[in-house]
């Protein structure tokens, strides 16, 4: 072959690479658009679905946010974030028994941790951790069934919370939820045991700083001061060895609430559809000093 037919020939091969390159490029981005349609029909969800799905997501941080869920992880606490889906449940009893409601939410994260199921050792029971006597009582009470499920469990829970409130007439509102807390967790029996004492000692009753200090004073190791005072060895209803369990519930409670208060403040009115009267902003924060009762 000659030089002018050998260039010839390379010259005509060259104007066909470019052409056969396109047609693979060409069969290559047809094979990819088929694979991405199947794909995309068989693994998304509509684009209507996956924006509702957003939404919840973005409510669920903002609750995440704003009661430190985080923070409670941190410390090795079973969490459940389903337990925002109990606020509606919350608000509306909290609302009926005229309580502030994150005060409520602060209470049952101290309680449960917002599990449904939750049980202690005691045999305290659900969201609102309800003993099995006090359940017995609220059932007869509200007339009620049961008071295992939620909505019943978050019902009784407040209510006998809020007959508790109603026992501490003589304090201020600050100390008065601050006692009924306490007699939740402890028993009313308790309660009225440290008061005696903290007045017996000279100091004032109607306060939970004079019943706090008071509480130590009902284990068994003071029986020498239950002698001079109520002529037994021991309290009225027995010695109070869990002092420091419910002085850490109390205390942790209104702490929750008072970090919570601000922030729910700005965020409730954008996450929930129906928010209680009661917690308008100014009103929230001002209810913060009121130890978040809202009215006798």
């Amino acid at each position: 072959m000659t030089r002018i037919g050998m260039f010839s020939k390379l010259q005509y091969m060259a104007r066909l690479r470019p052409m056969a390159a396109k047609d693979r490029c060409r069969k290559m981005w047809k094979k990819l658009f088929l694979l991405a349609c199947i794909f995309h029909v068989g693994c998304f969800e509509p684009v209507t679905s996956f924006s509702f799905l957003r939404k919840k997501q973005f409510q669920t941080e903002v609750q995440v946010a704003a009661f430190g869920f985080e923070a409670m992880a941190a410390e090795n606490h079973d969490i459940d974030e389903a337990g925002i889906l109990y606020v509606p449940l919350i608000q509306k009893y909290s609302e009926q028994y005229q309580f502030d409601w994150v005060l409520i939410m602060s209470m049952i994260r101290q309680e449960s941790a917002f599990r449904p199921n939750a049980v202690s050792n005691k045999g305290a029971y659900g969201l609102m951790q309800i003993m099995p006597s006090t359940q017995s009582m609220l059932r007869y009470q509200l007339g009620m069934n049961e008071t295992k499920s939620p909505d019943n469990n978050i019902r009784a829970g407040i209510f006998h919370l809020r007959s508790l409130y109603h026992v501490f007439r003589d304090s201020e509102r600050d100390d008065r939820i601050r006692l009924a807390l306490a007699a939740y967790n402890a028993g009313i029996a308790r309660v009225l045991d440290a008061r005696q004492l903290a007045a017996y000692l000279g100091n004032d009753p109607s306060r939970w700083s004079s019943v706090r200090d008071a509480m130590p004073l009902l284990s068994k190791q003071y029986y020498t001061l239950h002698l001079g005072f109520w002529q037994q060895d021991r309290p009225p209803n027995g010695y109070f060895a869990g002092w420091k369990e419910t002085v850490y519930y109390v205390e942790r409670i209104m702490r929750n609430y008072d970090n919570s208060v601000g922030t729910m403040a700005y965020t409730t009115t954008r996450v929930f559809e129906n928010p209680i009267r009661m917690i308008e902003k100014k009103a929230l924060i001002a209810s913060t000093r009121q130890g978040g009762q809202v009215s006798d």
